[in-house]
């Protein structure tokens, strides 16, 4: 009796056995890649009801699970700055073989609010151009009238940022996205813009005798007529058209407004029947006195 148990447990014991290893059977692989190419070094989890398998890419991205069993096994990927993947799927062919999985870029949002004080003092928040720009794009944005912005649809990486006005001195900075945060919220900044022509240079062109009177052109210049001529003669300035070279209108109405106290004071009011009518800030000018 002892030897009929004792085989019965033998045979019980190979026949389980045999069933244990003969289904872990299956594999499972494939090929992991971006935009950049494939992948190499990243991680690989495959996880089913009981285990959690590893992998790590290896040379063209490839990974590969072996003897596994038959059943339901979920493959993640969550890899720093792209869209993590968690699919899952039933094994019961011998291998799922030649998988491509593309990973896509994940896409961030920066949002603040900038100001900028120009060069004469005033506050401004609306239309205030921003860029931000990388090795691969460049994103476009502008304020609106509280001086918010909003920027959507970046990767992961390091941005140039570029804010400054037409005409004015920009300000340049730089933001790392490093893909934790899905929002950059409260990118707050002051600009201080600095006018390349203003009271300050008028002023001291008085005191030098070389007094402009500054007109915005454009791609043709405005050619003085002889009334022109006449009055540069005479009150000892020149007009300066800046043609397609844009300086802020605020910085030139601020030497404009100068160099026209400056003729009040030592011409009155005869001046002013006799300049032109383009030069920036006469119009707003006249209407003051």
């Amino acid at each position: 009796m002892r030897i009929i148990i004792f085989i019965f447990s033998v045979c019980y014991f190979i026949t389980n056995s045999f069933t244990v290893f003969a289904k872990r059977e299956f594999s499972i692989e494939g090929k992991l890649s971006t935009y950049q190419g494939y992948l190499v070094g990243s991680l690989v989890k495959l996880r089913s009801e009981n285990e959690t398998f590893t992998q790590t890419t290896q040379l063209g991205g490839t990974f590969k699970f072996e003897h596994l069993d038959s059943g339901k096994y979920t493959l993640i990927i969550n890899k720093l700055g792209y869209e993590k993947v968690d699919t899952t799927f039933y094994v019961t062919d011998l291998s799922y073989q030649n998988l491509e999985i593309y990973l896509k870029q994940k896409k961030f949002e920066i949002s603040g609010n900038i100001k900028v004080v120009s060069g004469i003092g005033k506050e401004i928040f609306d239309k205030i151009p921003i860029r931000l720009n990388n090795r691969y794009q460049t994103f476009f944005a502008q304020t609106d009238e509280n001086g918010f912005f909003e920027v959507k649809y970046l990767t992961k990486g390091k941005y140039k940022v570029n804010i400054g006005r037409f005409g004015y001195s920009k300000t340049d900075t730089t933001i790392v996205i490093d893909g934790y945060d899905d929002k950059i919220e409260n990118f707050n900044l002051t600009i201080f813009e600095k006018c390349q022509l203003n009271r300050e240079s008028a002023l001291q062109d008085i005191k030098t005798g070389k007094i402009k009177l500054l007109i915005q052109g454009g791609m043709v210049p405005k050619t003085n007529n002889k009334f022109d001529n006449e009055f540069e003669k005479e009150y000892n300035l020149n007009y300066y058209d800046f043609g397609c070279t844009y300086i802020g209108n605020e910085c030139m109405e601020d030497y404009n407004k100068t160099i026209f106290e400056y003729l009040d004071d030592k011409y009155g009011n005869r001046w002013k029947k006799k300049i032109r009518k383009d030069v920036i800030g006469i119009e707003s000018y006249l209407e003051s006195k």
